[in-house]
């Protein structure tokens, strides 16, 4: 069973929808086939990867007709699109969610968010090609553009207080958040296409995240303390 939409969710767009846990325990209701079509479509992702969804899937998961789905979304990428904004939805709540939890400015806060991304990224692997390949590099709309780099807002405001507190002037908080951003997307990636697989390695995914991220972080003290900044 792949991991369940089953949060109450609010689209960028203001529309709710509740993600069922399974195709059988949420039958579709007259009047939610928008919504039920974004979630069906996300299940069926999560089960067979972007390369097995179709529209007809969709509709046939739902038990409609194979040209219901066309009276809400034109074609296929605009049903993706929809369900891109969903994953990232998902995804940047989680992270202000993770953020809220920790004292602002802390290096335990920093690394909640990373590792916050990281195991997103990992439950959800088969959403990362539609929320950062090529169908999304495609689409170049303003909202677009905003709903990739949600998360990364999250980590500039936090080493916006780091670098506060540290008094760090030589860096912006723009630039260190873009490492740790890279950090997470990158370590996600190689997990994702399994290349941890091809060497060894005796720490964790997680464990690899949080010593780069303090090596890092560290190594921006030591940068001020010779810079005086």
């Amino acid at each position: 069973m792949p991991a369940a939409w089953d949060t109450l969710v609010t689209l960028h767009s203001g529309i709710r929808l509740v993600a069922s846990s399974t195709a059988d325990s949420a039958p579709y209701h007259h009047g939610d086939l928008y919504k039920s079509l974004i979630v069906a479509a996300a299940e069926l992702i999560e089960e067979d990867g972007l390369m097995g969804f179709s529209m007809v899937a969709a509709a046939r998961r739902l038990g409609v007709s194979s040209a219901a789905p066309y009276r809400h979304f034109r074609d296929r990428s605009d049903l993706l699109n929809a369900v891109t904004d969903l994953a990232f939805y998902a995804l940047n709540t989680e992270v202000e969610a993770a953020a809220a939890l920790y004292e602002p400015g802390t290096e335990d806060c920093l690394v909640a968010l990373g590792m916050t991304y990281l195991d997103f990224l990992q439950r959800h692997q088969p959403f990362y090609e539609l929320m950062w390949g090529s169908l999304e590099a495609e689409l170049t709309t303003p909202e677009c553009f905003a709903r990739r780099v949600r998360g990364l807002h999250s980590f500039i405001a936090a080493l916006a207080d780091w670098c506060r507190i540290h008094h760090i002037q030589h860096r912006s908080p723009e630039d260190i958040a873009l490492a740790f951003w890279s950090m997470a997307h990158g370590l996600s990636l190689l997990q994702n296409h399994r290349a941890f697989t091809e060497v060894r390695r005796e720490n964790r995914i997680e464990d690899m995240l949080r010593t780069n991220a303090l090596i890092y972080l560290r190594g921006v003290l030591a940068e001020a303390g010779e810079t005086g900044a």
